[in-house]
Parts: structure tokens; C-alpha cells; sequence
């Protein structure tokens, strides 16, 4: 009896080389920017994906660098970054690398990133306490860069404070 035995050596073997060098730069209060060396692959590295504080922020084609953006001044954010091929294959994940947003301007008095994702308030990311209350019907979703507020009849009112200087009175945001 004759038994057929058939091997393909075509197709991918090999997930994609490690991503290294990994550097995270603060560009501002709310910017960091990442580069790192490409990965290479058998047949082809197809992108990479950039990871925060161990979460999925981004899907990237084949260029080795990223700009995570809205984020909170004054705070440290870690990253790490892994490659991809077109058969699904992942490399092992760079080594971490971080990087802490400068300070806020000293003109900003208020910023809002919107990165609670749910809730009554919205944290105020310029230092100064300026928290607002979010009141009616405000639907949390997704943003043009990270997290965001579908204003349907409500609005987020922020007390007057010493660092808005608005003469007694409040800010609605609608």
C-alpha cells in the first residue's frame, strides 16, 4: 500500500521579528510621540499594533511610528508595540518604553479628554480642578480620537472658579 505525503514550504512559517527600540517622546501636554526599528518577516510585515497601559489603542499599515494624542497633561503612559503578517502571526512584544506629557500651558484653564467613557463628570486634565457635571441626556462614544459625548438635550455645566475668572458666573458646554 503507497502512502502520499505532501509538504508545503510556501506559505508563512515565521511570526515577524520582534519590534525594537522602542522610544515614547513627550511632544506636549497631550501628545506622545512613538517610533521604533521595523520588524521583519518571511513574507512581509502587514503592521503593527500599538498598545497602552496594555490596551489596544491602534492598528498602524507598515510605518513605525505613532502620535497618541487627547491625552491627560502632566501623567505617564507606557507602551509597547507588537507586528503583525498577513497570516495572523505576532511577534513578541517590544519592550515597554514611557514617556510623561509636559505641562499645561499656562493660558489653559480647562481641558477635557473625555477619558472616563462613562459617568456623571468629566475630569478637568489642566491641573486646575475645573471638573464638569455632566446633566440631561449625554451619550458617551466613541470620539474622533479616543472617547466622546453625543449632546442630545443635556449639557456639562463647570462652576466658576479662581483659574476661569468668569465673574460669578458658570460655563455650559452644549
Amino acid at each position: 500500500e503507497n502512502i502520499n505525503v505532501s509538504i508545503n514550504n510556501s506559505g508563512d512559517i515565521e511570526p515577524p521579528t520582534q519590534p525594537t527600540n522602542l522610544v515614547a517622546n513627550a511632544t506636549s501636554s497631550s501628545q506622545i510621540s512613538l517610533t521604533w526599528n521595523a520588524s521583519s518577516d518571511d513574507v512581509g510585515v502587514l503592521g503593527y499594533r500599538v498598545y497602552r497601559e496594555g490596551a489596544q489603542i491602534a492598528d498602524v499599515s507598515t510605518t513605525s511610528s505613532y502620535i497618541d494624542s487627547w491625552l491627560t497633561p502632566l501623567t505617564t503612559y507606557t507602551y509597547y508595540v507588537v507586528a503583525y503578517d498577513s497570516s495572523g502571526k505576532v511577534s513578541t512584544q517590544s519592550a515597554n518604553a514611557s514617556a510623561t506629557t509636559q505641562s499645561a500651558p499656562a493660558s489653559l484653564v480647562v481641558y477635557y479628554g473625555f477619558n472616563e467613557g462613562s459617568g456623571a463628570t468629566v475630569s478637568d486634565g489642566s491641573g486646575l480642578g475645573n471638573t464638569g457635571n455632566i446633566s440631561g441626556t449625554i451619550t458617551w462614544t466613541t470620539g474622533r480620537v479616543g472617547n466622546g459625548l453625543s449632546f442630545s438635550s443635556g449639557y456639562i455645566a463647570v462652576p466658576n472658579s479662581a483659574s476661569l475668572d468668569i465673574a460669578g458666573k458658570n460655563i455650559s458646554i452644549a
